[in-house]
């Protein structure tokens, strides 16, 4: 008999934050903006947009595998 049971899921799916990732988004297009006058900010600004696009994108797709015989 092979019996296993595995659920893997993001933090903020078990948090029940799916609200991270627009606002990541909002945050980073903010950002994005002043970077045109504070240069340093051209480095924050696409990974933040990495971020928010991956929470989105991760929320609701938990995954889960069952193995039993």
């Amino acid at each position: 008999m092979l019996m296993s049971s595995c659920s893997l899921c993001t933090l903020f799916e078990r948090l029940q934050m799916p609200w991270v990732g627009p606002i990541l988004l909002m945050i980073s297009g903010f950002i994005a903006i002043l970077s045109l006058f504070v240069w340093p900010l051209l480095f924050i600004w696409p990974i933040m947009v990495l971020i928010g696009l991956g929470v989105m994108a991760g929320y609701g797709a938990c995954n889960e595998c069952h193995f039993s015989r």
